[in-house]
């Protein structure tokens, strides 16, 4: 088994506690694995991983932890990690914009579409936000961290599949869109 999907399934393990790699649970096992699988047979024939800033808190605007860095690699990106929490929202957004994000995902912990929609604001209102790449080119959307992206979840491999569907819509398609993330019209 290849090492991304053996430590993809560990922490998927390890998040819900009721997986045993070893044991009966052969179905959900096989079913976890082929979608892994399938994204990264797809994603191996393109060598462009687009600079990637996962947005995990607005106020204070907080960058995504190693768990969504390594599912923004596997899903076809290359992460941005941002993660001092002694720093001003303002110092983040800087780092954040001197790293240049083609795609930003913002999903603040526990917040619906909905919800983050309503404080979007925070990010407009950044100086230079409207200078970043992600913003010119219209790559910026909203994940539903809320029924997601929580880290008791056991959905990692749905993250996973949000993730490329973002990072990669031409090529995947997993049905999401709209429910999962939607796209944010600057």
């Amino acid at each position: 088994m290849n090492s991304k999907i053996t430590s993809l399934l560990a922490i998927v393990s390890q998040n819900i506690g009721a997986l045993d790699l070893h044991s009966n649970d052969a179905f959900l096992i096989e079913n976890l694995t082929e979608r892994i699988e399938l994204i990264i047979h797809k994603l191996k024939f393109f060598p462009d991983k687009p600079k990637v800033v996962c947005i995990k808190g607005l106020s204070p605007i907080k960058g995504a932890d190693n768990l969504v860095a390594k599912l923004v690699e596997i899903a076809g990106g290359k992460p941005i990690l941002i993660q001092n929490e002694e720093q001003s929202p303002s110092e983040i957004w800087d780092l954040i914009a001197a790293e240049n994000p083609e795609i930003i995902v913002a999903m603040p912990c526990g917040f619906t579409i909905a919800r983050t929609l309503q404080q979007m604001d925070v990010l407009l209102g950044l100086p230079g936000w409207k200078d970043a790449t992600a913003v010119k080119n219209n790559r910026v959307y909203i994940a539903d961290a809320s029924s997601y992206f929580n880290t008791k979840s056991p959905h990692l491999v749905d993250w996973l599949e949000i993730l490329a569907e973002i990072i990669n819509p031409q090529y995947l398609n997993f049905g999401y869109e709209g429910t999962g993330w939607i796209k944010f019209e600057c």
